[in-house]
C-alpha cells in the first residue's frame, strides 16, 4: 500500500485537482490524503504569511507518518514548491511528484497589469480554465503573491538537498508558471529524476483533455518498478 499526500496550489479549489484525487482514490493499492492550506476559503484567499502554509503542510505530513513509514508527496503549482521543501527535510518522503511547480512566480505579479485588459474586456484567447486563473490574480491580496514568491525562493535554494526520486511534469502552454522554470530546476536536481513534458497542456493540468492519460502516468510512477520503466515518457 502506497500512501500519497497531495498539496494544492495557491488559490486552488478542490475541483481543480479532483480528477487526479478521485482517480487515485479508486486504486486499492493507494491511500490518498489531502488538505486545505491556511487562508484558502470558498471565496478566495485571505491575507496570510508563507510560513503558515509550510507549517500546515508539515503538520499533515507528520500526522501521516504516524500511520506509515514512507510517504509520496504530490504538489501542484505552489504546492509543488511546498512539497519540495518538505522532501528536503524528511527522508521518509519516498518520491516527489511535481506538477507545474511554482519555482518561478515573478510572472504572476508582473503580468497582473499586462493581462488586466484581457480579463476586464472578457476576451478569452487562452482557452478553458485559464480565465479563472487570471481572475484569481485580481481577487487575492497582493501581499499573498509576495508570500508565494518567498515559497518559490526557499524551494529553489533547498532543491539540491532532495534525495528522493523526482517526477516533474509541466505543460508547454502554461501561462501561469512557464515551462522554462521547470527546465531550469530539472537541471539542478542531483538525484534520480524524470521530466515529462505535457504537450498543449495549460496550468490546470487536470482540466485538460489529457487528464486521464496524465493521471494514469502518475499512478504508474507511484507504483514504480518495471511498471514505470516500461511506460516512462518524455512527452505526453
Amino acid at each position: 500500500m502506497k500512501t500519497v499526500l497531495f498539496i494544492h496550489g495557491f488559490s486552488a479549489k478542490m475541483e481543480d485537482n479532483i480528477y487526479l484525487l478521485e482517480y487515485l482514490e479508486k486504486k486499492k493499492n493507494i491511500r490518498i490524503k489531502t488538505f486545505t492550506l491556511p487562508g484558502h476559503t470558498e471565496h478566495g484567499v485571505e491575507k496570510i504569511t508563507y510560513d503558515k502554509w509550510i507549517k500546515k503542510a508539515e503538520e499533515e505530513l507528520l500526522e501521516t507518518l504516524k500511520e506509515t513509514k514512507k510517504v509520496i508527496l504530490i504538489g501542484h503549482s505552489m504546492g509543488g514548491a511546498i512539497a519540495t521543501i518538505l522532501a528536503a527535510k524528511y527522508p521518509q518522503v519516498e518520491k516527489l511528484i511535481l506538477i507545474a511547480p511554482a519555482f518561478t512566480v515573478g510572472s504572476l505579479i508582473q503580468n497582473r497589469e499586462d493581462i488586466k485588459d484581457v480579463v476586464l474586456r472578457k476576451k478569452h484567447p487562452f482557452g478553458t480554465g485559464f480565465e479563472g486563473v487570471l481572475r484569481k490574480l485580481f481577487t487575492v491580496p497582493f501581499s499573498d503573491l509576495k508570500e508565494v514568491r518567498k515559497i518559490a525562493t526557499l524551494a529553489n535554494s533547498i532543491l539540491v538537498q532532495v534525495k528522493c526520486p523526482i517526477l516533474l511534469l509541466h505543460g508547454t502552454i502554461d501561462q501561469v508558471v512557464p515551462i522554462s522554470s521547470s527546465i531550469e530546476i530539472y537541471a539542478k536536481i542531483k538525484g534520480e529524476k524524470q521530466f515529462t513534458i505535457l504537450t498543449d497542456v495549460r496550468h490546470q493540468v487536470f482540466k485538460s483533455e489529457k487528464k486521464e492519460e496524465i493521471a494514469k502516468y502518475i499512478y504508474t510512477y507511484i507504483v514504480g518498478g518495471i511498471h514505470f520503466k516500461l511506460r516512462r515518457k518524455e512527452h505526453i
